[in-house]
């Protein structure tokens, strides 16, 4: 056993080094005792004591805990929960209560309380300035995706219109006025874009059209404007943003106005311009001399790149339109339509045509956006027919493509919502089986065979999924034979196949299950933590179960052992097992006892 330890001593000193993660010694980790949720250290001591139904784990200073029934992948319908969220030293910041959910945002939580009609009202919890915001009724829906955590955030309030509160306070910093509803309402770069529901109608009220005008804003509610018919279609990243522009059609031969020159509404009443946007809320009209009327020529549009000092970066161009989004590494989608569906390019932000639209991509009518992550993006190119001509494509950042395969053979694919990673791999699936590429600039290197029967642990469906595609601190679980074990990112096992289920590592420890029951496993695969009394045996033979998953008894290269429940020691495979008295297992339950 001191051998053991000793190694397992090396090995925790040297892991930080080796793997370039980070440990925090002041760590905490959710564990659960007979059914009710607590907290241990990196040492596997409960610190927290186990008093919860369900507890996430922490995210920073706090963590989300609850005191009802509902299982921790209950998401979707959050009325019925009892959340509270505590501190590091397991205090309530907000006490939980009946009908409460607490959902976790990057630089903030969302609170809701439910009434018995299932009506909610709404708050927030400020993750940095540690403010707190009840639930009032004023608040019917905070919002708070996409942003940056420096801004105001978004609210909607009970009459329907958005405005803006400070985040450190509570106080409304932008008043409530906004009726529309946008992607971008929340502030990223020191600027938001909140929506206004307009109507057009003609100089005698006949409504013509509904829509969104969209409003540039920054911190302090000023107004960002640009040249009339500039309108923007994303929201403010590096200082820049996609614009579109309304042009002058183009004329053409077949098009005849009638001869009275007028329009006239369906039901056969005459369109009377001017034009005007009428406010939703209040009414109010302002003359809108770019609407084109039913009858008359539909106005282009075209497409840029533009600053917010108003100076046109690209654009406007007819034939493009663009998608981007805040982690794109300043690459946008630009997008065409050839008549036969949509093809998919990139431009830099100054308007340099990386890679020209060439990609088809809208296959069953959905069209996913193509982003740069860590130099590279993947691309699933569908060709002129894609039941035969489908391909993946990974470009680098001058429209190289560096890997290209046929996704008809073989069954292939990758996983284009996921992207190359910090190290260069990537997952791919051969014939419903994973392994790993290494990208380079040179092109790409297969690191091994498909082998894999998944590579998406965790033991709960709450585990973010980014979080399980990347190598944490050096390792990723993969399943082989229903069993997980690790993988370094040269496909190497580290840890081998022994549990049913996996999570990616945080702070030195994973959370791993097994026959139900948990357990916390360090880089070498030790427990350090577990929810049931283990044993450990050979899995590639041996006549021995151990109490030491590193016994002296069996050979290192074995190590560490595989798990088992001591109350299944007397099932299966394992009935001829005798307990090892080097390591000091303990004896075999009789069959009474087992029962």
């Amino acid at each position: 056993m001191k051998r053991c330890f000793s190694i397992f001593l090396l090995i925790l000193c040297l892991l930080p080094c080796l793997t370039g993660a980070e440990e925090k010694s002041d760590a905490l980790y959710p564990i659960r005792e007979n059914g009710l949720w607590g907290y241990m250290n990196r040492q596997g001591e409960a610190v927290i004591a186990p008093q919860w139904k369900t507890a996430r784990e922490f995210s920073g200073d706090t963590a989300i805990v609850s005191l009802n029934e509902l299982p921790m992948d209950s998401t979707w319908y959050r009325a019925g929960h009892c959340d509270g969220l505590i501190d590091r030293q397991g205090r309530y910041v907000i006490e939980p209560a009946p009908n409460q959910d607490i959902e976790e945002y990057r630089y903030a939580y969302r609170v809701r309380l439910y009434d018995d009609a299932y009506d909610e009202i709404e708050g927030f919890y400020d993750k940095a300035s540690g403010f707190y915001q009840p639930p009032v009724p004023e608040y019917a829906f905070v919002m708070l995706w996409g942003e940056d955590g420096k801004g105001p955030i978004a609210v909607a309030n009970s009459d329907g219109l958005t405005g803006y509160v400070d985040r450190t306070t509570g106080e409304t910093v932008i008043p409530f006025r906004y009726t529309g509803d946008s992607d971008d309402v929340c502030f990223y770069g020191g600027y938001a874009r909140p929506a206004d529901e307009i109507i057009v109608e003609d100089a005698v009220g006949h409504e013509l059209a509904m829509g969104m005008h969209m409003h540039l804003i920054d911190a302090q509610g000023n107004e960002i404007t640009f040249d009339s018919g500039i309108t923007l279609h994303s929201g403010v990243y590096d200082g820049c943003a996609v614009y579109s522009m309304r042009l002058p059609a183009p004329e053409t031969e077949t098009e005849e106005e009638p001869d009275d020159g007028d329009a006239y509404l369906r039901n056969g009443e005459k369109i009377v311009p001017p034009y005007y946007l009428v406010d939703a809320v209040t009414g109010e009209r302002t003359e809108y001399p770019d609407y084109e009327s039913s009858w008359g020529k539909e106005a282009a549009v075209g497409w840029g790149i533009a600053k917010i000092d108003g100076t046109i970066l690209s654009g406007p161009d007819t034939s493009l339109w663009y998608v981007w989004e805040p982690d794109a590494e300043d690459m946008l989608c630009i997008l065409s339509d050839d008549g036969s569906g949509s093809l998919c390019g990139h431009m830099d932000l100054t308007g340099r045509v990386i890679v020209p639209p060439k990609y088809r991509i809208d296959k069953g009518g959905a069209i996913p956006y193509y982003y740069f992550r860590n130099g590279y993006a993947v691309i699933d190119d569908l060709g002129e027919n894609w039941q035969e001509t489908e391909r993946y494509v990974i470009i680098d950042t001058e429209g190289n493509e560096v890997f290209f395969r046929s996704a008809v053979a073989d069954s292939f694919s990758l996983d284009v919502f996921a992207e190359v990673l910090e190290n260069g791999l990537i997952w791919y699936q051969e014939n419903g089986l994973y392994g790993l590429m290494k990208i380079t600039g040179d092109g790409a290197e297969y690191v091994t065979k498909p082998r894999y029967e998944s590579h998406i642990g965790g033991v709960f469906d709450t585990e973010d999924l980014e979080d399980q595609i990347d190598f944490a601190e050096g390792l990723h679980p993969v399943r082989i034979n229903g069993l997980w074990g690790y993988i370094n990112g040269q496909a190497e096992t580290v840890i081998p196949p022994a549990w049913d289920k996996a999570s990616s590592f945080r702070d030195g420890l994973a959370l791993v299950e097994k026959d139900g029951k948990l357990a916390y496993i360090d880089h070498a695969g030790i427990v350090v933590w577990q929810e049931a009394p283990m044993v450990y045996y050979n899995a590639n033979g041996g006549k021995y179960y151990h109490a030491d998953p590193c016994c002296p008894r069996v050979d290192p290269t074995y190590w560490p052992l595989s798990p088992v429940l001591f109350d299944k020691i007397n099932e299966g495979k394992f009935l001829n097992l005798l307990p090892c008295s080097i390591c000091g297992a303990p004896e075999r339950p009789s069959v009474d006892d087992a029962q």
